[in-house]
């Protein structure tokens, strides 16, 4: 998922003296918050399976080859967020912010249903 500015841009645009009040910063700021909690969540629970996931993943029976390719999956998902995020961030930022969302969600399940159905 990509990262998200929009509680710094209303923390910015509200010390500009728009009208956004204390309690919609405080809001904006917690939901922006969890969202980065459940993000690093999901990269504490890949990594503590990591193990798990070489054996289900990886081709072949080697025991060093399987983590370096775990590795490798890892470092391609980070590379893909970032994209994703700019990708997300430019498409939210022209005032897209709805299908932004939405396309987000869909490939984090098409991610999940890709791993849910693997026949191991």
């Amino acid at each position: 998922s990509p990262p998200d500015t929009a509680p710094m841009a209303l923390a910015m645009s509200s010390a500009s003296g728009n009208g956004h009040d204390l309690k919609t910063q405080a809001r904006v700021i917690c939901i922006g918050s969890l969202g980065n909690l459940v993000a690093g969540y999901h990269c504490d629970t890949d990594a503590a399976f990591a193990r798990y996931f070489a054996q289900a993943f990886s081709p072949g029976s080697n025991p060093v080859a399987q983590p370096i390719h775990v590795a490798s999956l890892f470092a391609c998902g980070f590379i893909a967020r970032l994209i994703g995020g700019w990708l997300l961030g430019y498409l939210g930022h022209r005032g897209r912010r709805r299908k932004a969302l939405m396309l987000c969600v869909l490939l984090s399940c098409f991610g999940l249903v890709i791993i849910a159905l693997r026949p191991t």
